[in-house]
């Protein structure tokens, strides 16, 4: 994990994008730690600089169907702020 977190940061490091969307609990645990995408999911995070948007990853919609429309509510939502900010 920790040759791949180094990789992950170094990329980073070098595209230097505004915003990150992580999709699902493991992308988002290694960048913020020990978090949990049902209470950060849809919420713009300061990340050194940048900005992380988490999502649910999208193959949870198909496993617990009650998560679709929050997902979706999610993606309007991060559609937004990028019209507006970028």
């Amino acid at each position: 994990m920790e040759l791949s977190l180094d990789t992950l940061l170094k990329e980073i490091e070098i595209v230097s994008p505004k915003i990150i969307v992580t999709l699902g609990n493991t992308p988002l645990k290694a960048l913020l730690g020990n978090v949990r995408i049902g209470d950060l999911h849809g919420k713009l995070i300061d990340y050194n600089g940048r900005f992380v948007y988490p999502l649910y990853h999208p193959a949870s919609i198909i496993y617990n169907r009650a998560l679709y429309d929050v997902y979706i509510e999610d993606l309007k939502n991060l559609k937004k702020y990028i019209k507006s900010n970028f």
